[in-house]
């Protein structure tokens, strides 16, 4: 009896199968049909009209039908997911090697020769076999090989820096801070590298 009360009340919770083996069992069925005859008596109406197996049905047809998932439709949606999240883990995974990828410090840059002598001529950049000596140059000259060479930008915060004039020799083989070494022996200037930048105080 309980049974048949909680179908009355949630059919949603049973499932269709479960509603069709209720409907088999005489015990439950005796129990609908008299609760049936109750009811029909209650309003009015003659219990020999009332067709039990037409109200099951009546009764089995206003529950929700709830969805099914067949296994084909799991496996689609584990397999789903698995590819999702691994998509996820492949996008960080790149991104986390992208930026700790060691990258060549700017301070162990070669100069560019070949792009310095095409802009600027060949005795502007040096060769291995022969090195530029910039004997008495301004600085702000120097700098400006320097700056195309190595592919950085130049700052002068110190603006009488610009004309002050220097002895340097650029091997082909020299790095930026050896560059950089270099031109801060002399006391009156101070270069420091910045990002892509040499600023000079």
């Amino acid at each position: 009896m309980k049974r048949l009360l909680d179908a009355q009340d949630h059919p949603e919770t049973f499932t269709e199968e479960e509603l069709q083996a209720m409907l088999k069992e005489n015990d439950l069925r005796e129990s609908a049909e008299l609760m049936a005859r109750l009811k029909q008596a209650y309003i009015g109406k003659e219990t020999e009209d009332i067709d039990v197996d037409a109200e099951w049905q009546r009764f089995a047809s206003q529950k929700p039908k709830r969805r099914s998932w067949s296994w084909m439709q799991i496996a689609a949606a584990f397999i789903g997911l698995l590819m999702l999240s691994g998509i996820a883990y492949a996008a960080v995974q790149i991104v986390s090697n992208i930026e700790s990828k060691p990258k060549v410090a700017i301070t162990n840059r070669k100069p560019d020769v070949k792009k310095v002598k095409k802009t600027y001529g060949i005795e502007a950049a040096p060769t291995k076999q022969e090195a530029i000596i910039y004997n008495n140059v301004e600085l702000q000259q120097i700098m400006q090989y320097i700056a195309y060479g190595y592919n950085v930008k130049v700052e002068f915060k110190n603006k009488a820096a610009r004309t002050l004039r220097f002895y340097l020799q650029w091997e082909a083989d020299d790095t930026l801070q050896e560059i950089i070494d270099k031109i801060n022996h002399f006391e009156k200037v101070h270069l420091t590298l910045h990002k892509e930048t040499i600023i000079i105080e």
